[in-house]
């Protein structure tokens, strides 16, 4: 998949969250798959509780990537900015991404941080995103 696939698949990524945060009384953690005819499929897990959605969420991953043809994965969940990167923002959209073609490498994993701050405009929720930022991991979900 080139780069600017994969940009583009974040962005959708983070989108998706920004838009849940302003329509939307709850935010629960989702993935989104893309597959190599670059058609991308929202993947959640209802039945879960909200404490442990998120490890749901990449557990079944781990399954699907071994029988479906899924190239680049992305689990977004709303989380604290841990405290070593903390800047001014202290929640961000992160975006935990893999990539197939990544899996063997030492960095075969990214969580991309979308620092955020929601306000409320008369009857409605803006959200404002500020300079992302990423940290690399060894692959979770396709090894």
């Amino acid at each position: 998949m080139s780069e600017e696939i994969l940009f583009n698949f974040i962005e959708n990524a983070i989108n998706v969250g920004v838009d849940k945060l302003q329509n939307k009384q709850s935010f629960k953690p989702y993935a989104l798959t893309l597959n190599s005819e670059q058609n991308v499929l929202e993947f959640t897990k209802e039945d879960s509780e909200d404490d442990v959605l998120y490890e749901n969420i990449v557990l079944a991953l781990k399954d699907e990537v071994t029988c479906r043809e899924i190239e680049i994965i992305a689990v977004v969940a709303l989380v604290d900015v841990p405290e070593h990167y903390k800047s001014e923002h202290d929640r961000a959209i992160r975006v935990h991404i893999e990539q197939k073609s990544l899996k063997d490498e030492k960095i075969g994993g990214r969580f991309i941080y979308a620092p955020y701050k929601l306000y409320k405009i008369e009857n409605r929720h803006e959200v404002e995103l500020f300079e992302p930022f990423s940290v690399g991991f060894i692959a979770e979900i396709f090894n």
